[in-house]
């Protein structure tokens, strides 16, 4: 039996088409002259391979490819947004750039953080140097509100809004000591250890922040 690429020629139907078996374990009809000069070298399924491993947990505006689903005749992925979301997009969408996000691009669009400054202020009351949340609040005293759909800790968004992002692991404190403030400076960036050492140097007890 011959092969070519990934099809053995099983049996020889007339001078021009044959009867193959791929790799895969398809079998179907294929052209004889195309198996011989390289043009058909499997059943299909190498193509496809390569459509699907191409785009895997690449980048596609705030998008990544984390796992394939076939849906009729048409190729889609479930994908992971950098906000957190997962979206089923096709492939085609993703390749073209048609579809960049999970939809948190058009609604966290420009402006957004603007608008979202400006609804945090709206909650404060003026105490001293502190600005204090009258939102809701979690048991241990700081602020919580939410920002893209998430909850968050009301001074750790505020933060992020005027100072900068968060590294992971990183605690936002308090130099006022307050956990209802969310005064942009009084709030600075520490480990753990920074937190604890602020706490003991201070004589107060251990809050979460």
């Amino acid at each position: 039996m011959q092969k070519f690429g990934k099809i053995i020629i099983t049996k020889i139907m007339d001078n021009r088409n044959c009867e193959g078996q791929c790799d895969c374990g398809n079998i179907k009809n294929f052209n004889i002259y195309k198996l011989k000069i390289g043009h058909t070298k499997s059943c299909g399924c190498l193509k496809k391979s390569h459509r699907f491993k191409d785009i895997f947990n690449k980048k596609y505006g705030k998008l990544t490819p984390i796992n394939f689903i076939k849906k009729g005749i048409k190729s889609f992925w479930k994908c992971k947004c950098d906000c957190g979301n997962e979206v089923t997009v096709s492939r085609n969408n993703l390749i073209s750039k048609h579809t960049r996000s999970c939809g948190c691009e058009k609604k966290f669009g420009h402006g957004y953080e603007e608008k979202t400054k400006r609804r945090l202020l709206n909650k404060i009351l003026l105490q001293d140097d502190c600005h204090i949340w009258t939102g809701s609040k979690y048991h241990h005293g700081y602020g919580c509100t939410s920002y893209k759909g998430k909850k968050i800790q009301a001074h750790r968004l505020i933060y992020m809004l005027y100072k900068g992002q968060i590294t992971e692991g990183m605690y936002v404190c308090h130099s006022c000591d307050n956990p209802s403030c969310i005064n942009p400076d009084h709030l600075w960036l520490g480990t753990q250890k920074d937190n604890m050492t602020d706490m003991i140097e201070k004589g107060r007890k251990v809050n979460r922040r």
